[in-house]
């Protein structure tokens, strides 16, 4: 069998099938020797995880019965060529030997979750996890690792919350880098998946909703700490591109935006000359600002581009001022009215397709990163739409049996994903931090009693990837308990011990962490979300209980803003009770807001307003 896992966007995929999939000889060898299975990775994420080969797309060859004998993803016409006749010769000749050495073999064991080492290792597990950051820093380029260059905003959510100011100095740095590097789109501000050299050039112009969100929430904890004005702008982009390039009429978001306008063109929407520029706007003077601004004559055309670059901020605007004899301020408007134009120009061509479908993970996603902005850009109407998002969830996104749905309105109503109920778990305690919005704490709390019942590993403290189905075939039959959705239900878990108070939650992200540290992942580097869930259980978040009263909006608010990272809340509010905020907690004070602040197991006295609280805070650190 040849398996063909792939995606329905991603210049590659297209590259592949326009170029390599419609060659006679290509189509005969599949037709006469194979039989071909195409598998959507984004609707299958059971199957592309087991079948992972690294990138996408991918052609697996398997047995009848479904195992791996041979991945490729260099998948040029020549290369593909060989291996379809390579690996069907030797099948050919060496059936009955492969098909007898599978049969002997051990039943395959895929990475499961088991009790694991003493729960004092987290430190050095933390340490480790800081140490591999600096050690994959480019000291040249900015960034983390070499060749291909990817946006890590997980990572940079481990930095940004580290008491070490050096790391998140390389948070910060990282960030602005990006900022001003081709992986951001500075006409509409969101981010492309990531960049082909080290040096941040070349992007894959695919904007990938859950990255942009992810992005979005690393820029604004960012602006949070240092006050910059760049970056709290950067994070206003990203938002206005993911609702008006992904947002549908309904409120939800879609997952992905393609690179290719025209299939197989990478250039053909987001690539630029210096003629189209100038015939973009309206007069010689602004060509000339957004042709020294983007750098267009200091920098090389995108490869296979047809002699267009990526545009990016290369000079800045003072710079470019000096250069042209033109003050700052008439540069910087040249440059917003140019932008505009060549938003114009852009929409006119053709545009990439949009992935279809609602997945429930980007929902969760979206939900998350709109609370945060509605904070920190001032934008109530994004925390509406996160209650809206968050309340069709849960109406419309549930399994019959419980759990989260893979995709809201799709097709399979039977397959529960790990992945998506820790993201909606996540989203929906996000979502209680700063609204305090009960039912979402609720919802939280019984999402996570039915993770933990229907995937649950009766044998270990973990769960498993999916709901097993009984016509399950080949890797899918092998039980598995994924790294990265288990640290992700770590992070959940931890912040309900914290809120809840309840010690059963704690065991069970004590348990957790164990099993996920005797695992042993491979890239330390790049398990920054396990770090950030370690961190929440080694030391128990600051916890601010908001009690109801005049001025308790204004009280939440400054708080939100400028708590140290991390920080919890609970909502003390007899119009949003749950079992663990009751008013009845805390004696009345004749309706004046206050805030209890908790932190390392020390409860301070009730403070009335925002700079006692905050000392609090800050005293307990």
């Amino acid at each position: 069998m040849l398996l063909y896992l792939t995606t329905s966007w991603g210049h590659p995929v297209h590259l592949f099938e326009l170029t390599v999939l419609k060659k006679a000889n290509i189509a005969q060898l599949i037709k006469d020797h194979y039989v071909p299975i195409r598998v959507d990775a984004m609707r299958t994420p059971d199957v592309a995880e087991r079948y992972n080969q690294g990138a996408w797309p991918a052609l697996c060859f398997l047995t009848p019965t479904g195992e791996l004998l041979h991945g490729r993803t260099d998948l040029s016409a020549g290369v593909t060529q060989r291996a379809l006749e390579q690996v069907h010769q030797y099948y050919s000749e060496h059936r009955a030997e492969i098909l007898a050495e599978i049969e002997k073999a051990p039943p395959t064991q895929l990475p499961r979750l088991s009790p694991g080492l003493d729960f004092t290792t987290a430190a050095a597990t933390l340490d480790g996890i800081r140490h591999d950051a600096m050690a994959w820093y480019d000291t040249k380029y900015n960034g983390f690792g070499r060749a291909p260059k990817f946006p890590l905003p997980e990572l940079l959510g481990f930095l940004l919350e580290d008491p070490s100011q050096d790391l998140r100095r390389l948070a910060f740095v990282t960030l602005e880098t990006m900022r001003k590097s081709p992986l951001r789109d500075p006409i509409s501000g969101g981010f492309h998946r990531y960049c082909e050299d080290e040096a941040w050039r070349n992007p894959q112009f695919d904007k990938i909703l859950t990255e942009n969100m992810a992005l979005l929430e690393a820029f604004l904890e960012a602006y949070r700490q240092t006050d910059d004005e760049l970056a709290r702008s950067a994070a206003a982009g990203i938002l206005r591109d993911m609702e008006s390039s992904l947002g549908d009429e309904t409120g939800l978001f879609y997952a992905v935006l393609d690179s290719d306008g025209t299939p197989g063109d990478r250039a053909s929407f987001y690539g630029w000359t210096e003629k189209e520029i100038a015939e973009s706007v309206d007069d010689e003077t602004t060509a000339m600002v957004l042709q020294a601004y983007f750098g267009l004559t200091l920098g090389t055309p995108m490869p296979g581009s047809g002699n267009r670059f990526s545009l990016e901020e290369r000079v800045a605007p003072n710079q470019v001022g000096l250069r042209l004899g033109l003050a700052r301020e008439e540069v910087t408007k040249r440059i917003d009215s140019g932008l505009e134009a060549l938003n114009r120009t852009r929409m006119a061509r053709q545009r990439p397709r949009v992935e279809s479908g609602f997945f429930t993970q980007v929902q969760a996603q979206a939900l998350r990163a709109l609370a945060v902005a509605s904070i920190y850009l001032e934008k109530p109407r994004s925390l509406q739409r996160a209650f809206e998002i968050a309340d069709l969830l849960w109406e419309q996104g549930r399994s019959e049996n419980g759990g989260m749905l893979h995709e809201i309105r799709g097709d399979d109503a039977e397959t529960v994903y790990l992945t998506d109920q820790v993201e909606v778990i996540n989203g929906y305690l996000e979502l209680y931090r700063i609204s305090g919005r009960a039912k979402d704490l609720l919802r939280a709390v019984q999402l996570a009693q039915e993770t933990f019942e229907i995937l649950g590993d009766d044998q270990g403290p973990g769960c498993f990837d999916h709901l097993m189905r009984e016509d399950e075939f080949g890797a899918l039959q092998h039980v598995y308990t994924p790294f990265d959705g288990n640290a992700r239900l770590l992070n959940a878990v931890a912040i309900l011990a914290a809120i809840t108070r309840d010690t059963s939650w704690h065991d069970r992200a004590q348990a957790l962490a164990g099993g996920l540290e005797e695992m042993q992942p491979m890239f330390r580097m790049r398990d920054a979300v396990y770090g950030r869930a370690l961190r929440r259980l080694v030391a128990t978040p600051p916890l601010v209980d908001l009690l109801t009263g005049e001025g308790v909006g204004e009280l939440r608010l400054g708080l939100l803003k400028k708590a140290p990272p991390g920080t919890l809340f609970r909502a003390f509010d007899p119009d949003q009770a749950t079992p663990w905020t009751r008013v009845e907690t805390y004696p009345s004070n004749g309706g004046k807001a206050r805030a209890v602040v908790t932190v390392e197991g020390k409860t301070f006295e009730p403070a009335h307003d925002l700079d006692l609280a905050l000392l609090h805070l800050l005293e307990g650190e």
